[in-house]
């Protein structure tokens, strides 16, 4: 069974539009969403990719309970990781996710699929307690590495590590990794492909069984 969100998709308000909240719905008793981010995959940081840089890239999705008059409620969280890189003997774009293992993809299928949550599904509907007021957060942060994290990011793709720190993976005491971070920092200056990070929440809405769930007060 099928119960489709009512509101209508949400995209963000400003000069430049950054995200997209698409359907959301209610499916297999499961909440089912689908997101979408603009521009995370500027010209910059194709470049970047193209001269030899790894960007990690995560989606932090939560899923809040409202509480008037209280501090919000985290219901639950899931993360989506993604590791992207690029193949100069095959000239394209590598994409490994733990599930799938390493992809080569072109560079309009790589924006697509860095770009989209597509029917991810969120939560059962077990943590929606009828008649309360719920919104969903989603953090997108993309990060660029050097050949060196390799390791680092194989135990943060597997779920080892919860988030990377930038610190702890671009200093080290040994003067070799010291001179590969200095020349990662000239990278990233020569071609503007630095730390993305874009936040978006939709807004609330409500969950009644049988009904489906209905569009709440923006």
């Amino acid at each position: 069974m099928v119960l489709i969100l009512l509101f209508l998709p949400f995209t963000s308000i400003g000069k430049e539009k950054k995200f997209r909240f698409g359907e959301i719905r209610i499916q297999d008793d499961a909440l089912v969403v689908n997101f979408e981010v603009y521009d995370l995959f500027s010209d910059e940081v194709l470049q970047g990719l193209q001269k030899g840089m790894t960007a990690a890239l995560e989606y932090q999705i939560q899923l809040w309970k409202q509480r008037p008059h209280w501090v919000d409620q985290l219901v639950t969280e899931e993360f989506v990781r993604m590791k992207v890189s690029f193949d100069n003997w095959e000239k394209r774009y590598v994409l490994t996710t733990p599930q799938e293992g390493p992809r080569l993809m072109n560079e309009d299928r790589i924006r697509q699929r860095c770009s989209q949550l597509v029917d991810f599904p969120l939560t059962s509907t077990d943590m929606l307690s009828g008649g309360s007021q719920f919104s969903i957060a989603v953090k997108v942060t993309l990060r660029p590495m050097s050949v060196e994290n390799y390791q680092e990011i194989k135990r943060w793709l597997a779920g080892e590590v919860k988030e990377l720190n930038p610190k702890a993976i671009r200093t080290s005491k040994s003067p070799g990794k010291k001179a590969g971070n200095w020349l990662l920092g000239l990278v990233l200056n020569l071609t503007g492909f630095g730390d993305r990070i874009i936040t978006a929440k939709s807004p609330p809405f409500q969950w009644h069984e049988g009904s489906g769930i209905i569009r709440g007060e923006e």
